[in-house]
């Protein structure tokens, strides 16, 4: 019932829901989201075109401690849903898993965010190769003093630059990337390094979303490489 792609989609994102109490999810059909503790992170996973088809919620406790017992099998083991139990097995070894309570892993539909930062109008569209998306993790581990990302825009699209937020800390050390864009108005909005670090690395469409009424942005992420797997940032302005 879940396919090893699920679990390599979740293995990659688990990161994202892991705060100091607890790693809680619901592993849902059709849609399974994940967010961080401070809601600045949303993570939609939709598993209509798997070949795992339709299945009950799955409330796991602690997801990191789940996928860790899938690590005990090889890439062919099976999942079997018993009641409460995730049975799992690979012909020789076998574990039983217990599944959580409902009642102590809310599920919370994100869809509807989803569905209207994607309907909204995009103020800049470029692309982020899992290179570039490398190198800027890389270059966040040497310039330590350096804690956000500045999105802005440039003459030929938007630049991703490291910068500090307390700017009297930091160091003259400076780090940039410039993308390629049609942006449709002058921003500059900033994300916090661990947020942009903690993402699986892919190949990234990045869409910057801007709600005029509200002056807030958004920027919501596709992978080029993992189907139907969508995440929305929330920048706060620089």
């Amino acid at each position: 019932m879940l396919s090893k792609q699920t679990i390599d989609v979740l293995n990659s994102i688990a990161i994202i829901s892991a705060d100091d109490k607890s790693n809680k999810i619901t592993i849902s059909y059709p849609l399974t989201f994940i967010a961080a503790a401070a809601g600045d992170i949303l993570v939609q996973y939709d598993l209509r075109n798997s070949e795992i088809g339709e299945f009950e919620n799955i409330p796991v406790y602690n997801l990191n401690n789940l996928l860790s017992v899938f690590k005990l099998f090889g890439d062919d083991r099976t999942v079997i849903r018993d009641n409460k139990l995730l049975k799992i097995s690979d012909g020789t070894a076998s574990a039983e898993y217990i599944i959580s309570d409902e009642s102590l892993v809310e599920y919370k539909d994100y869809s509807k965010i989803f569905e209207s930062t994607v309907n909204a109008p995009s103020i800049a569209t470029f692309v982020i190769s899992k290179d570039s998306m490398k190198n800027l993790r890389n270059a966040s581990g040497v310039f330590k003093d350096l804690d956000e990302y500045l999105l802005k825009t440039s003459e030929s699209g938007v630049k991703v630059s490291l910068a500090a937020t307390n700017s009297f800390k930091a160091a003259s050390n400076t780090y940039s990337n410039s993308f390629l864009a049609k942006t449709e108005k002058e921003f500059t909005v900033k994300l916090p390094v661990k947020n942009l670090n903690m993402l699986p690395v892919s190949d990234y469409q990045f869409d910057i979303k801007y709600n005029s009424a509200q002056d807030k942005y958004r920027i919501i992420l596709t992978s080029t490489e993992m189907d139907n797997f969508k995440i929305i940032l929330s920048p706060s302005v620089k």
